[in-house]
């Protein structure tokens, strides 16, 4: 009904409606946007994730429908391209004189290809309803023809897949001391064949979100020194695909193997033998609260292999 309280919508508004439609119970969640040019910017933020619009226009003013074209060029951008649109004339005030008839409220709804046309009169709430019931069974029919076709698509996938493609979203590169990686082309079975102690493999799980870093204890320093950097540039790469935008990246070393990681690929701990020395940066090793001495003798070894460096330097004559 029109109540004449209400004044004009400035910017957006928003309201919940409850319907029954076809004797199932419907919350309608509805944004109204006021339809003067100057609140023409706030409706992009409004259209995003739409499932249906209502044009509305005055019946008693052509010019309500004189900016159709730019408002349905905004609902249309993108992916929302394909939600589905009725043009609903209202009539407020019977004193008014009609300026756009129906006949030409359908044919600007067709040859806009939008989805239906109605006529409401918000004096005696005819019809108002029925538009909303209207729009929400387009939703729900656009809503099934999309799973559908989505169900189609994946059906088709699947029928495509190979054995090792059932795999594609298990990665896993084998790094070289120059930072360049080998594509290795295993299943997640086959990764315990290929933990060797002087490997460092960058291995990706999008299943599990992670980007696993494994150390093997025998591996060249560079390796482990530079294969942060290489999963990080992956990462950076593969959350362009929304399949990887989670993925996290974890470092494994070898005999001190994570939980969730020996769990994933039921593998059993490793012992990790002829392990090499640690030569993570000297600010690194504050972390390991109360481990001072051990710090100063890693220190004191540096400062020993430089002098003796030195030492070395100063002996060579002057050629």
């Amino acid at each position: 009904m029109f109540d004449e309280s209400i004044k004009m919508t400035i910017g957006a508004d928003f309201y919940v409606k409850d319907l029954e439609i076809d004797g199932k119970k419907a919350e309608l969640r509805i944004w109204d946007c006021g339809g003067e040019q100057r609140f023409k910017v706030l409706l992009p933020s409004f259209v995003k994730g739409a499932d249906g619009a209502l044009f509305i226009y005055d019946i008693a003013n052509y010019a309500s429908i004189n900016n159709i074209d730019d408002w349905l060029s905004i609902i249309r951008k993108e992916d929302r391209a394909e939600i589905p649109i009725l043009l609903v004339g209202i009539m407020s005030n019977e004193k008014n004189k009609r300026r756009v008839s129906v006949e030409d409220g359908k044919e600007i709804a067709k040859s806009k290809n939008l989805n239906g046309f109605i006529e409401c009169n918000l004096k005696t709430g005819e019809n108002v309803d029925k538009a909303f019931k209207d729009l929400s069974r387009l939703v729900i029919v656009d809503r099934i023809k999309k799973l559908e076709k989505e169900l189609r698509y994946w059906r088709s996938q699947s029928k495509k897949k190979t054995k090792m493609e059932e795999y594609k979203e298990f990665i896993v590169y084998d790094l070289e001391n120059t930072g360049n990686r080998t594509k290795l082309n295993i299943t997640p079975e086959e990764l315990r064949n290929h933990l060797n102690p002087k490997k460092v493999l960058i291995i990706i799980s999008n299943h599990l979100n992670r980007i696993y870093i494994w150390k093997g204890s025998e591996s060249h320093v560079r390796k482990r020194f530079i294969s942060s950097r290489v999963a990080q540039d992956l990462q950076r790469k593969l959350i362009q695909n929304p399949m990887y935008n989670r993925c996290k990246i974890i470092s494994i070393d070898q005999g001190r193997e994570l939980q969730e990681f020996l769990n994933a690929f039921r593998l059993e701990p490793m012992e990790a033998t002829d392990t090499l020395p640690d030569i993570r940066y000297p600010r690194n090793f504050e972390r390991d609260k109360g481990d001072f001495k051990f710090l100063e003798e890693k220190l004191n070894n540096y400062i020993d292999t430089v002098e003796r460096m030195m030492s070395v330097i100063l002996r060579i004559p002057e050629i």
